[in-house]
């Protein structure tokens, strides 16, 4: 990475961030690396008000902690026996919680996208779009997905 990106990227604010990494989704259909989202796991969804996310990514860790657990004692045991060096079973056990991590890495940005889409699509909805006219007395707006929608979205959550 050269020094300009570095700069780019120190300099951008949580939403340039987040409509950069959408505007790539949604022209190449790519997926963006998240690195709030490898080291937050399950926290990073609970942040960005995706509380279902949340809760499965949350069961998916506990659950593969315990998987890669058990296997890296199974692996630690069949090949050193139980006067193995400790330090081999930690290796195990980091690889493995390492490869969900790498999975919530590399998907956030795409469940993001779709949970600012969703919210954006809810808004359409006329049902929704009456409610809020009564309560505020305004009328109701008809959003597209744009990039100043999703702005307005994303200001909701960060």
């Amino acid at each position: 990475m050269n020094e300009d990106k570095v700069i780019e990227w120190a300099d951008m604010t949580p939403e340039e961030y987040y409509l950069a990494a959408f505007k790539k989704l949604e022209d190449s259909g790519k997926n963006t690396w998240n690195w709030a989202a490898f080291f937050g796991g399950f926290l990073w969804y609970g942040y960005r008000k995706m509380f279902m996310n949340c809760m499965v990514f949350l069961f998916c860790d506990v659950v593969s902690f315990f998987v890669c657990m058990m296997l890296a004692i199974f692996l630690f045991l069949s090949q050193f026996g139980e006067s193995g060096p400790p330090w081999i079973f930690c290796s195990y056990l980091v690889l493995g919680c390492a490869i969900f991590r790498v999975h919530l890495g590399w998907l956030s940005n795409k469940f993001y996208y779709d949970q600012v889409k969703k919210n954006i699509e809810r808004s359409k909805d006329p049902s929704i779009s009456s409610i809020m006219w009564e309560m505020s007395s305004k009328p109701p707006f008809d959003f597209d997905l744009n990039e100043e929608n999703i702005r307005a979205e994303l200001s909701k959550t960060l």
